[in-house]
């Protein structure tokens, strides 16, 4: 009787298997939620690493310029771009890798052309205004390992990096406004 329940029970168990567990991953898939990005917003974290970032580029440069604090700060800045970029938050670089989706639905007839809101971001600008901080992020990088440190390196780096957070801001690409670098004022000689 023992031989007949040791060979039974095995392929009742699997038999069981064969039917129960792909009746459970169907029903566990179906339950899970869809994979939406979060929309991005002034608490996303990636959105509030960048604004550090660029804090701590900031502080970098008080009191006086230092490109040993400026080349990690600067790094810093460039990998809270790419997580922004990561995010949705600002639109990413363009790939050959990429294809683009399918349209889910045929274009809607074309209207009469709808003002822009000032705060709705301008895609095209934006992914420019994205590549001007991932470049002067790294120029900023640049000027702090240069070897032997060149002032004026630095000076040039950080009103780059000035200009492209100004752009940013400008075209609101994102849903917080930026801290603008700026080189600390020295007082005029006497």
């Amino acid at each position: 009787m023992f031989r007949k329940w040791a060979f039974a029970l095995p392929l009742m168990a699997v038999a069981t298997a064969a039917v129960v567990v792909p009746s459970v991953i169907v029903s566990t898939a179906s339950a899970a939620p869809a994979d939406t990005p979060p929309a991005c917003s002034a608490s996303t974290p990636s959105v509030n690493d960048l604004s550090t970032a660029l804090t701590n580029v900031q502080s970098a440069l008080a009191p006086t310029p230092d490109p040993t604090k400026l080349a990690p700060a600067a790094g810093d800045l460039f990998n809270a771009v790419l997580a922004v970029q990561k995010d949705g938050c600002l639109p990413a670089l363009p790939s050959s890798a990429s294809t683009p989706a399918p349209p889910s639905a045929p274009p809607a007839p074309p209207s009469a052309p709808a003002a822009r809101a000032l705060a709705d971001p301008v895609p095209a600008n934006c992914l420019a205004d994205g590549v001007q901080l991932l470049s002067a992020a790294l120029g900023a990088v640049s000027a702090g390992i240069a070897a032997p440190p060149s002032p004026t390196a630095v000076t040039s780096a950080l009103t780059t990096l000035a200009a492209a957070v100004t752009a940013v801001n400008t075209d609101s690409c994102l849903p917080v406004a930026l801290p603008v670098p700026s080189l600390p004022v020295t007082p005029p000689a006497p």
